[in-house]
């Protein structure tokens, strides 16, 4: 009875001061409230951090709807694009090309290549590309046409070696020289006169069956002979086909 007593004198004690004595059911309901606001501020945070990456996911889809996608299966897509490399280019050049190299060599009247720099700058070349649901392949029409790259979208990783930087030596018949890639070669020897130069590109199709191809080629001018080359590819098949043809415009056996 002392204890009730007491009790009820601190609480009107309390309550004369103006200090309010919340029962049970409002602790309960403060505990709740402050319970909320912790959810709902982390709830903030967690909308905060993840938006960025949902973002990023929504404007790759938009990305892969624009065309960045593969293929679909049973499609073969051909199109022309853009691809940035750094490059060691080769100023220009002497515009009396020889009549005959001391090593014999013939490559008139291609003047020489061989004036190379050392500074390196981001250049931009035009690409042109087959693709199917397994292989796409990049052709670079600047430098010879050739193939730059065949990736094997089933392993994501390249067929060959792929050279990620254009920086030429003196190896070919003209002088500079790219390695890397599939390059079309005519004429006297290897690393040809039209290796490192813009050729013909052209993409053709589709034909009946699906498949898309580009013809690369040119006439050379040191035998006037014409080369094309038509790399083929088909919907559903991992592989390219080749077609050579060399054409000699004289009467005279080259």
């Amino acid at each position: 009875m002392a204890r009730q007593a007491g009790a009820n004198r601190l609480h009107r004690s309390r309550s004369a001061r103006g200090h309010a004595v919340p029962d049970a059911r409002e602790r309960s309901c403060s505990r709740r409230s402050k319970h909320s606001m912790k959810t709902r501020t982390n709830l903030h945070l967690s909308y905060l951090i993840l938006r960025p990456c949902v973002l990023w996911l929504i404007l790759a889809g938009e990305l892969c709807s624009a065309g960045l996608g593969a293929a679909k299966p049973g499609e073969v897509r051909a199109f022309h694009g853009r691809i940035e490399l750094p490059t060691y280019p080769w100023l220009p050049a002497v515009p009396h090309p020889y009549f005959r190299g001391t090593d014999g060599r013939n490559i008139y009247p291609y003047p020489m290549l061989d004036n190379l720099s050392r500074t390196k700058e981001l250049r931009t070349y035009r690409t042109v590309v087959l693709e199917n649901e397994y292989l796409r392949v990049t052709f670079l029409p600047e430098l010879g046409g050739k193939v730059y790259e065949v990736l094997d979208k089933t392993t994501g990783k390249p067929m060959f070696y792929v050279n990620h930087v254009v920086k030429p030596g003196l190896i070919g018949q003209c002088g500079a020289w790219v390695s890397g890639g599939i390059e079309w070669n005519t004429g006297p020897a290897g690393h040809t006169v039209s290796c490192q130069q813009p050729v013909d590109v052209q993409v053709l199709g589709p034909a009946p069956d699906g498949s898309r191809s580009v013809a690369v080629g040119e006439t050379e001018r040191i035998y006037r002979t014409k080369w094309t080359v038509v790399v083929t590819l088909r919907p559903g098949r991992s592989f390219l086909e080749e077609t050579i043809r060399i054409y000699n415009p004289t009467e005279t056996v080259r």
